[in-house]
């Protein structure tokens, strides 16, 4: 049997109160032990990735940035209202991006994130330790693949919200993120520089892709085109768009894939099912957390800006949005059917990253029909979806930048897409939150993009604040 070092131990007993305070969420086909105490096989090890509903699928490092979008906005007494117990300090400051986010809260989202990657350091660790027999093998390559993509994962959405955009003309020189490649907890930080956090991911990602089932037992587990979707957001992120369209053509067919909004009933409180996806299959990696208490329905006001980017007869204006019997309106089409958030990965994504790379590449043509295939299972079935064309790259972009506001909304890509469209001239634009009277105004390239360390990491670590 494999023996773990003294903190190795210290931390599975906590998983395992972890796994016990879980065991009434029996969501899934799969489940974490309950039993576990020093694990040593490909099971065990399986179990620590299959806690799904208090660590490795929920609550993402992704809060601040979140809160932060400009999708809604809320009044200056709800947002006096909001508590600040159980760390919503930071969820307040979030709302008005303020540097001193945390003001002596632990950072949720930093914590979070280096919580998981723990696990996933335990895990490869332990499947090095394991030889499989011939009936073992595609359990031990899923074990494997599987961690590889939950430390990519992690690692990405910690470089959306601690690092700043990519660039590859400065990136190895720009701070990354501490790359904890082993769970050795003793082992000093140091802060990676841009460029290597980003080949960390690909890296973890490419070696994921072959490990992984084409079809995961279940969506709280990564997939083949899970993997592969991941790594085309990468890519995107980097401005390799070349090889971001390869990685979404190397999935499988899109089209199989969307739902026909036509299908759903707008009437219903969620329209989609509260089934953790399972029956959803535009959703191809389930993460979630629950909303924010800032962001809580009666508090949440949908920018008008954003509604009005819905034409008449687009189905998603009354299935994502409804009105509060307060008179705000709020988001309520999350994949997870009820209030929690889903922001893991889907296929409709997928199809904008598509579609995005085509443009960027001046494949015009090909943006139209990415663009038409979407928009034909989104409008009203008795309606005609024009065919577009385009007759510039800028013209094409565009249209995919405000197709992914519609369609992406609410589920923790508006940020990211902040951060990188504010590159661009065409596309940069400022936020600005009213508080008590007071405009608060968040500019194009402005700092505060990149949030803070948390002080009692710089503390701890010695790490380099940004």
């Amino acid at each position: 049997m494999m023996r773990l070092k003294s903190n190795h131990k210290i931390f599975i007993t906590v998983m395992v109160m972890l796994f016990q305070a879980s065991c009434t969420d029996n969501f899934l086909d799969v489940k974490s032990s309950a039993s576990i105490e020093s694990p040593s096989t490909i099971e065990d090890f399986q179990a620590l990735l299959d806690d799904a509903a208090s660590t490795m699928n929920s609550l993402p490092p992704v809060s601040l940035s979140f809160i932060a979008g400009e999708e809604y906005w809320i009044s200056s007494s709800a947002w006096h209202a909001v508590p600040i117990t159980n760390n919503r300090i930071q969820q307040k400051n979030a709302y008005i991006w303020k540097r001193d986010v945390y003001e002596g809260e632990s950072g949720a989202d930093w914590n979070s994130g280096y919580r998981k990657i723990l696990y996933t350091n335990i895990v490869l660790e332990g499947a090095e330790g394991i030889v499989p027999d011939n009936e073992q093998v595609s359990a031990w390559n899923n074990l494997k693949g599987s961690a590889l993509f939950f430390r990519a994962w992690n690692y990405y959405l910690l470089a959306q919200q601690f690092c700043k955009v990519y660039n590859a003309s400065t990136a190895t020189n720009e701070l990354g993120l501490p790359l904890r490649l082993q769970s050795d907890v003793t082992v000093t930080s140091r802060r990676s520089s841009l460029e290597e956090t980003y080949n960390q991911i690909v890296e973890d990602i490419a070696s994921a892709i072959p490990l992984l089932p084409e079809t995961a037992v279940a969506k709280t587990r990564p997939s083949r085109g899970a993997a592969q979707l991941l790594l085309a957001k990468v890519y995107m992120d980097m401005g390799q768009y070349q090889l971001a369209l390869e990685s979404v053509n190397a999935m499988s067919d899109l089209s199989e894939l969307l739902l026909d909004y036509n299908t759903l009933s707008t009437t219903n409180s969620f329209p989609f099912t509260a089934d953790y996806g399972a029956t959803n299959p535009e959703v191809l990696f389930l993460c979630y957390m629950n909303t924010p208490a800032i962001m809580a329905t009666s508090r949440m006001n949908v920018n008008e800006d954003l509604l009005q980017l819905y034409e008449e007869d687009d189905l998603r204006r009354n299935l994502f949005y409804t009105e509060h019997a307060q008179g705000n309106i709020y988001f309520k089409g999350s994949y997870m059917g009820g209030t929690p958030v889903f922001l893991g990965l889907c296929a409709p994504e997928a199809l904008l990253i598509r579609a995005e790379c085509h443009a960027r590449l001046g494949q015009l043509d090909q943006v139209a029909a990415d663009l038409h295939s979407l928009e034909s299972l989104r409008y009203d079935q008795a309606s005609e979806v024009p065919d577009r064309s385009f007759q510039s790259e800028e013209s094409a972009v565009k249209a995919v930048y405000y197709e992914r506001r519609k369609e992406l909304a609410f589920r923790g890509n508006r940020w990211t897409d902040l951060r990188r469209f504010n590159k661009e001239p065409a596309f940069s634009q400022e936020i600005i939150r009213f508080i008590d009277d007071q405009a608060i105004t968040l500019i194009p390239g402005d700092d505060r993009f990149v949030w803070q360390i948390p002080d009692d990491v710089i503390q701890l670590s010695g790490i380099e604040q940004n």
